[in-house]
């Protein structure tokens, strides 16, 4: 046995992302306790910002205390190509985000063996993109490694209705002379996402728009009943009408073998999924450390990754890098061309058994004696409702 982990990344995200806000930046640089000359060898250069999803990447361990090989597949996110075309229309829009599928579905093709462990992470789109693919499993299958020829051919059906009649006869590997073998119906033991956003296509009403959009329609996100344990971090101060959240909104209870918790967190989408820079704040010894206001969702997904029942193991040496205080900056994220559609305030405790919850530090923040107080009307409106 085996854990095979895809952790594939948000819109225009990579390994080696730069946070392009210079005001923090310049920020962090003052507050640096490295003096004179050696700042400036040190911080020549712009400072990169890892997602949470590189970072979960990173953490985990080759191999575990056990001899279990647990074998990491980076995916970047869907507009991070060199051209205008990718990094624009692809980013913007989504265009790509099927190819980024497909190379997570060969990925685990070529890899799995019966009674593997199949962990998902992701952000933003990147979550997306692992949704789509336990989708495309529950409907598909996965097929074996001699029958890889036939990936296109899933994907196709991946795009039909789950009712369809010809995904069963697909299932079953029939109607292609040259197929060895039947779909394997995998399980998947984790899925951990980061604040899930959902929006393909033109984010604006119309003709167009509608057309253009069709194309995405068919993403099956909703969580299947192969997955034994899911979670979601969800941004609350996410204001841009274009990055709404998707949920996991089961019409049911969750079968007993199940879990699913949703966590609400403070901050915009990316103070939620990484790549901003950090908040250089003092200890009680004076001496200046980073702080990141994401890594609240990062370590409460790393704690539910490596919690016994789950069982992957991460190098808790590296995880000690990554801290939080309540103070922590928090991002306006709606600017420029977002500001055309307003404010935006997602809606808490929607969903009937989607199991959603608010982080502690999320009230932490809200007793500071800041100026002004830490109260989006959003949570608010569903503390008051709770």
């Amino acid at each position: 046995m085996k854990r095979l982990i895809i952790c594939a990344d948000g819109t225009w995200d990579t390994p080696d992302i730069i946070d392009t806000d210079k005001k923090s930046a310049e920020q962090e640089r003052s507050q640096s306790p490295i003096p004179g000359p050696e700042q400036e060898i040190l911080y020549n250069k712009p400072i990169r910002e890892p997602t949470n999803v590189v970072k979960m990447a990173r953490a985990i361990k080759p191999t575990a205390k056990d001899n279990t090989p647990q074998v990491v597949y980076y995916d970047t996110g869907v507009g991070t190509g060199l051209g205008f075309y990718d990094k624009f229309i692809g980013g913007g829009f989504g265009v790509g985000l099927s190819n980024n599928i497909l190379d997570c579905y060969r990925f685990l093709v070529d890899n799995y063996d019966e009674g593997d462990e199949i962990f998902l992470f992701g952000f933003s789109r990147g979550a997306f993109t692992v949704r789509s693919l336990a989708g495309m499993l529950h409907r598909c299958g996965l097929l074996t490694k001699d029958d890889a020829y036939y990936i296109p051919e899933a994907y196709e059906h991946y795009l039909l209705d789950d009712h369809d009649p010809a995904l069963p006869i697909f299932r079953e590997g029939k109607g292609f002379r040259k197929r060895n073998h039947p779909s394997r119906l995998v399980k998947i033991k984790f899925i951990g996402v980061w604040d899930t956003v959902g929006a393909l296509g033109l984010p604006f009403h119309g003709p167009l728009s509608r057309r253009v959009n069709q194309r995405y329609a068919f993403h099956n996100v909703q969580l299947s009943s192969r997955v034994e344990f899911a979670y979601q971090a969800l941004a609350i101060d996410e204001w841009r009408y274009p990055f709404q959240a998707t949920l996991w909104d089961p019409s049911e209870p969750p079968p007993e073998y199940q879990t699913i918790e949703q966590r609400w967190f403070a901050g915009c989408h990316s103070n939620v999924g990484g790549s901003l820079n950090a908040d250089r704040i003092p200890d009680e010894s004076g001496k200046y450390r980073s702080y990141r206001l994401e890594n609240y969702a990062f370590r409460w997904m790393v704690k539910k990754a490596t919690a016994k029942l789950v069982g992957l193991e991460c190098n808790w040496d590296y995880l000690l890098h990554f801290n939080a205080r309540p103070e922590c900056s928090m991002r306006n994220s709606l600017t420029g061309f977002y500001k055309l559609w307003g404010k935006y305030l997602r809606p808490i405790g929607q969903t009937k058994y989607g199991n959603e919850t608010i982080d502690e530090s999320v009230m932490e923040r809200m007793a500071l004696n800041t100026n002004p107080k830490y109260q989006p009307p959003n949570l608010m409106e569903f503390l008051n409702k709770s």
